[in-house]
């Protein structure tokens, strides 16, 4: 009934389908069973986040004598800002009490300076337009 070529063919196919539900319960395994695992560790890998900020060189020049002059040194700088269009426009004396007060600045310099930001900013895209 069976001739010798078929049988090796039909061993072949079993092995194939064998390995393939071997592949397919693993997977199984591993994406339904195991997927709180793994969902904490890819998440544990995409929320690291490291700021190693390096000092820079500093560069100095020297006169005739000997004397070291800095050209360029480090300075550390603490920075805030804000999106003014994303503030509601309700809310602009409220942020600007509350940022005044964080800041050490006055309130009216706070305003001021976000109007005088909005205006620079609709010259820079009237200029762009053109």
């Amino acid at each position: 009934m069976f001739s010798a070529p078929n049988w090796r063919i039909n061993l072949i196919l079993f092995f194939i389908f064998v390995f393939g539900a071997a592949i397919t319960c693993r997977l199984v395994f591993l994406q339904v069973t195991r997927h709180d695992f793994y969902d904490a560790l890819a998440k544990g890998q995409q929320k690291f986040l490291a700021y190693n900020f390096g000092d820079r060189g500093e560069i100095f020049l020297q006169d005739k004598e000997g004397v070291l002059y800095p050209l360029a040194v480090n300075k550390n700088w603490i920075l805030a800002y804000a999106s003014p269009n994303e503030i509601p426009a309700d809310k602009k004396e409220e942020t600007a009490k509350t940022v005044s007060e964080v800041l050490g600045l006055d309130k009216d310099f706070i305003l001021e300076t976000e109007s005088d930001l909005v205006e620079e900013d609709l010259k820079i895209l009237k200029c762009l337009a053109y």
